[in-house]
């Protein structure tokens, strides 16, 4: 990891220290030379970023929105994931965050956690729709791994750039299931967990695409004291912007949120939909201002909380109510639960993908290097 980390800070940084120091320099003989030379670099190793070390480089991506996929309701209706009322994110704050299209339709919201591994809901990757007839469990009929590719590192897609992925393998855990309850209204997603396995890895070139670890769970100690502390969260994601919007937003929106102790969840969950039981592998949050949505982020999206550094705790499940509503929980899977799982899935598929990481960065780093002192070389 640390040979990968500064393989990638030598390519990004190289060509500006150059160019910083013709600056300096400008009366030094070839100076200027040596100036020309980084600008000329600067503009293929974006090419190269994008399309060598970075993979298949996205520029305004002909984007199909899918207005029927999210987070979903008591009454068995489909309900639309969104954000409303939130912010506008600046480019590269969460390079981690991607969106999860299927055949080309956008449908939830992922996150990388390893250079070819993105954490997702299990319910996005069941291919069986949402109604209140059909509920799922295990044996899972997943989506065929070539239809899922996953965007990183976009923010606006009117002016889309970011890297793209296909899926090479989709795993769901085991006890992932969508139990109806209480004459077919009321519902629930328990074990709402989905990796999507990539053969070709994103690389950290630009700031297009990073990943986000998982923490350190000790147990269940680590998320159980951030439900007792209610810590401020931020939920993220695309998506509708009002109940009744005819198109999802084009930006990631983010709003802030609070942890909220298990007890008010069970009974919030219970006065919304009639049903006495609720899970632990759940834990809710409430967003903080009046009138903003807590069913954001996209199904799948991370659940970031802390009161210093923020730590991705849970995935995007359900709701159990329309979006709008004021004090709404928004329903994640907690995942110190499953972190082991996760651990070994990850912990396998990466050491397949480490040396082509490590030959991609340095790949590019080398042949400019190689360039800039051939160039140099003549120019004496």
């Amino acid at each position: 990891i640390l040979v990968i980390k500064i393989a990638n800070d030598v390519g990004r940084y190289f060509l500006k220290i150059l160019y910083d120091y013709a600056n300096w320099n400008f009366h030094l003989p070839g100076a200027l030379q040596i100036q020309k030379q980084a600008t000329i670099l600067a503009i293929f190793w974006m090419i190269g970023a994008s399309f060598v070390a970075s993979g298949f480089g996205i520029n305004n991506m002909d984007i199909k929105r899918d207005k029927s996929t999210g987070l979903h309701s008591s009454d068995g209706k489909l309900e639309h994931s969104r954000i409303v009322n939130g912010t506008d994110v600046p480019p590269y704050k969460y390079p981690y965050v991607g969106v999860m299209f299927v055949s080309g339709e956008s449908k939830c919201t992922a996150s990388l956690i390893a250079p070819v591994v993105s954490l997702s809901a299990c319910h996005c990757l069941v291919k069986k729709k949402f109604s209140g007839d059909e509920p799922f469990q295990y044996p899972h009929k997943l989506y065929k791994p070539n239809v899922i590719q996953l965007l990183i590192g976009v923010v606006d897609f009117d002016f889309a750039r970011g890297s793209l992925r296909t899926a090479k393998k989709l795993i769901v855990h085991h006890d992932c299931a969508y139990l109806m309850r209480v004459g077919g209204k009321a519902y629930e997603i328990v074990y709402d967990y989905g990796l999507i396995i990539f053969a070709e890895p994103f690389t950290k070139i630009f700031g297009y695409a990073d990943v986000i670890e998982l923490p350190d769970f000790q147990g269940t100690s680590l998320i159980d004291e951030m439900v007792r502390d209610e810590v401020p969260c931020v939920l993220m994601g695309f998506g509708y912007t009002s109940y009744d919007a005819e198109e999802p937003s084009s930006t990631l929106k983010e709003l802030s949120a609070n942890l909220r102790h298990q007890d008010w969840c069970a009974r919030a969950n219970r006065q919304i939909t009639d049903y006495s039981d609720y899970h632990n592998p759940t834990i809710c949050v409430t967003a903080i201002g009046m009138n903003q949505s807590g069913c954001s982020g996209d199904s799948g999206g991370p659940l970031v909380c802390g009161k210093g550094q923020q730590q991705i705790i849970g995935v995007s499940s359900y709701i159990p109510n329309r979006c709008g509503l004021n004090q709404l929980p928004t329903m994640y899977a907690r995942l110190d639960l499953v972190s082991d799982w996760i651990h070994t899935i990850t912990k396998n598929q990466q050491s397949a993908s480490s040396a082509y990481v490590l030959i991609s960065n340095w790949l590019v780093t080398s042949a400019s290097l190689a360039y800039l002192l051939f160039e140099i070389h003549l120019s004496c």
